[in-house]
């Protein structure tokens, strides 16, 4: 009878602490930013504006705005190293990275939420270099909240599904026409 109590007791005990643990993985999931970025790159052709420019947008899924932005383009290429194959990195300037702050979803504003990222590096010839070739873009961002802090990633390997000649229509779709 005293060991079946103390069962009882000791497993409750593990169940409770289970129970917030998850709850407390749970929440800390739903404080941490959320961007989404197009898995696709707009090419624009312009012959006034001269080369290709491409866009890449970007949106906060959030309610709360994303702050701290940093964002990284960089270009990956497979090379030879004495002990293997390693990817070499090259940065890729982009003409508009400076907001450190991607607001929020929020009724008033329908789209302060999203961000189009131009490059006027040729990526295009970047991707046509090789198989071993990859475009990727890294964003990290804080919570404003929480300050909750997350990494997003996307790569971009093939120059015939990836690059899209056209403009991102507005809002929030990531269609290009």
């Amino acid at each position: 009878m005293i060991m079946t109590a103390f069962v009882i007791t000791n497993t409750s005990g593990i169940a409770i602490g289970l129970f917030c643990s998850v709850l407390w993985l749970w929440l800390l999931r739903r404080i941490r930013p959320r961007i989404k970025i197009s898995s696709k790159i707009a090419e624009k052709v312009d012959p006034e504006l001269g080369p290709s420019r491409f866009y890449i947008k970007i949106s906060n899924l959030r309610r709360r705005a994303a702050v701290d932005l940093q964002i990284e383009l960089v270009t990956l290429h497979l090379k030879q190293a004495s002990n293997g194959e390693i990817y070499a990195k090259t940065m890729i300037p982009i003409q508009n990275a400076l907001p450190f702050v991607l607001p929020g979803r929020d009724a008033d504003c329908i789209y302060g939420h999203v961000l189009r990222l131009a490059i006027r590096h040729d990526l295009r010839a970047e991707l046509a270099n090789g198989e071993a070739t990859i475009v990727q873009l890294r964003i990290y961002a804080r919570d404003e909240l929480s300050g909750m802090g997350r990494v997003f990633e996307k790569r971009y390997t093939d120059p015939e599904t990836d690059l899209i000649q056209g403009a991102f229509s507005p809002g929030e779709t990531y269609e290009i026409h």
